[in-house]
């Protein structure tokens, strides 16, 4: 039995080998430039033409009401990203739904929703844009990194976020 086992396994591990090091399959040639879907319009580090006003969720409208928070305009950074919406702009309240709201996930989906990183991923999966940054720069050697903050962003207290 021993020798059973051992020999499937060595088969197991040189079927694996074999599988990892074989020749891939060769890419598919692209599509003529008439038949290629046109990309999504590149994003630019600019920022988007800022809208007249802005909205927040009805219970942030009830504490700026009631004295507890400021306006809207002076929590917002001097520049504030203005993210294009894919489809159209949402409603507050609700149920949110989900690609995966559990354990399985490691709650990542829900710190996606709640956390701002540097930068911003686009639609596209490939364009890289701004978000908390304003612009950054990458030396020829990579060896210095240049990071603008966007000006007069806050931490959630109100606090200068330096």
């Amino acid at each position: 039995m021993k020798k059973f086992v051992l020999s499937l396994a060595i088969s197991l591990m040189l079927a694996l080998v074999l599988t990892a090091c074989g020749a891939s399959t060769p890419a598919e040639e692209p599509a003529p430039a008439a038949e290629q879907a046109q990309p999504a319009a590149p994003s630019s580090s600019a920022p988007a033409a800022a809208p007249g006003q802005y909205n927040e969720a009805p219970e942030l409208a009830a504490k700026v009401a009631a004295g507890e928070l400021p306006p809207v305009d002076e929590r917002l950074p001097d520049e504030p990203k203005v993210i294009t919406p894919l489809n159209e702009i949402g409603v507050y309240g609700g149920e949110q739904r989900g690609a995966a709201f559990g354990p399985t996930t490691g709650q990542l989906d829900t710190e996606a929703l709640r956390m701002q990183s540097l930068l911003f991923i686009e639609p596209d999966l490939v364009t890289l844009s701004p978000n908390i940054l304003l612009d950054y720069s990458v030396s020829d050697d990579f060896r210095t990194w240049t990071l603008n903050l966007r000006p007069g962003m806050k931490w959630s207290d109100g606090e200068p976020f330096t």
